[in-house]
């Protein structure tokens, strides 16, 4: 994440306006919020419009001062839901499983803000959304992630409908004085943990969800591709180039393709990425790994799936490139995992 990035409009309007409607509940007048913070009150309202991350940023740290109100994370994640997301919130409801709507949520959660990611596991019969931190947060920083994990439980909690899973909320840090103010609101809740995830029993994963549906599903996936896409920063190649590789897992564009999609010529884009100290090949290969990786953990996938789901046409040729990369075969990485998961319980 560069500096630059923090003055580019990657944040949903929607949350501006929930934070504005939460200042509004304490009685703070919008006008002294929004002053000199650069956002037009009439903007807000733009159904697809974005606020940059440096104004949502100002606009938290003055809510935070005039409201006097700590636990302005909490309440901020308890009013979010599937409708403030705009097409990601679709994307979710549209999944078949909950496994597809946490592999959902990690792949495209920058469509919400790019100020932290989340990357999914299994950690010992618990499935795990870990949360990834993208931009430094200063004094913002435990608001910030309150905000970020909250809205996540209530989030997902509406996407699985009549699923009632028992999530469990962990901070790094240790129990607020305000908490106490939102428990009876929220999931149990861990604290001093040393991390910053949701966490719920893994044996939910493979339960379908009511909402899902087949039809409308690939044309939301192919909008919120089109969206991130467009959210990544000009100047950040090495990003662009891997956000239009994982476009479509198992159907990797060339460069030629890449370069299409990202309107400029191969040659500029193999110079660009030269300038990086990077290649075309070299994404390429890290992505399907990185990709590998991930469905291998997967139990009910084959290691032929998972060669065909990175687009490799024959499951030789991937334990070739696997070897390649761990210095281990498919299989044997399971046997690891497994090994590691058994030494944990």
């Amino acid at each position: 994440m560069t500096v630059d990035t923090l003055s580019l409009p990657t944040v949903h309007n929607a949350y501006g306006l929930l934070t504005l409607q939460l200042a509004a509940n304490r009685g703070i007048d919008r006008e002294l919020l929004l002053e000199g913070i650069g956002i037009a009150p009439a903007a807000l309202h733009r159904p697809e419009g974005r606020i940059t991350l440096r104004q949502w940023g100002r606009l938290i740290a003055r809510t935070l001062k005039l409201t006097g109100q700590p636990g302005i994370g909490y309440e901020f994640g308890l009013r979010n839901n599937l409708t403030s997301h705009g097409i990601f919130g679709y994307g979710m409801l549209s999944r078949p499983t909950v496994r597809e709507v946490f592999e959902f949520s990690s792949r495209f959660h920058a469509l919400t803000t790019v100020a932290c990611g989340m990357r999914h596991y299994v950690d010992n019969g618990q499935a795990v959304l870990h949360l990834i931190e993208c931009v430094p947060y200063g004094s913002l920083r435990q608001s910030v992630i309150e905000m970020s994990l909250v809205s996540w439980w209530h989030t997902l909690v509406q996407s699985l409908g009549g699923i009632q899973p028992q999530f469990e909320i962990w901070f790094e840090w240790p129990e607020p004085a305000y908490y106490a103010m939102y428990r009876d609101q929220l999931p149990p809740v861990r604290f001093g943990t040393g991390v910053n995830e949701l966490r719920c029993p893994a044996a939910l994963l493979d339960k379908p969800l009511n909402t899902s549906n087949p039809v409308t599903a690939p044309m939301i996936l192919t909008q919120c591709e089109r969206e991130l896409s467009l959210l990544q920063p000009s100047g950040d190649c090495l990003t662009r180039v891997r956000a239009a590789l994982l476009s479509r897992p198992g159907e990797y564009p060339n460069l030629e393709q890449v370069a299409e999609r990202l309107c400029t010529s191969s040659r500029t884009l193999k110079r660009r990425l030269q300038r990086q100290g990077a290649s075309f090949q070299q994404l390429l290969d890290e992505v399907r790994h990185q990709e590998a990786l991930r469905l291998l953990e997967n139990p009910s996938l084959s290691v032929e799936e998972v060669a065909s789901r990175i687009g490799y046409s024959s499951s030789a040729n991937f334990t070739r490139a696997f070897r390649k990369w761990v210095g281990n075969t498919p299989g044997a990485f399971r046997v690891q995992l497994r090994q590691q998961g058994s030494a944990t319980q």
